[in-house]
């Protein structure tokens, strides 16, 4: 595995649940998600400095917006349940195999 492979995944996961939570589809675990992704990449576990940029936002605006976010995501997540919805059109393109 490459040394910037790590950085680069985590900076895809935190950028899917940003994604996530500014369009309504949000959860009430992302900001915990957010924060893991995001301290886990800085403090030499990657050479990719990259990573480390990456990082610094999340942490701040999850520091800062925690109980925002989290509210956000509640709210997503009741009215998905009242709606009944199923899976959205994104996550069935998600789920489908790759040809």
């Amino acid at each position: 595995m490459g040394n910037a492979r790590p950085a680069a995944r985590a900076r895809s996961g935190c950028l899917k649940r940003s994604h996530r939570l500014a369009h309504g589809e949000g959860r009430a675990s992302d900001a915990d998600y957010l924060v893991r992704i995001a301290d886990n990449i800085p403090g030499g576990r990657t050479i990719c400095a990259f990573g480390e940029a990456c990082s610094w936002p999340v942490q701040s605006f999850v520091g800062k917006f925690k109980d925002e976010i989290v509210a956000r995501g509640v709210a997503d997540e009741e009215r998905r349940a009242r709606q009944g919805a199923g899976p959205t059109a994104e996550m069935k393109l998600a789920a489908s195999p790759q040809v």
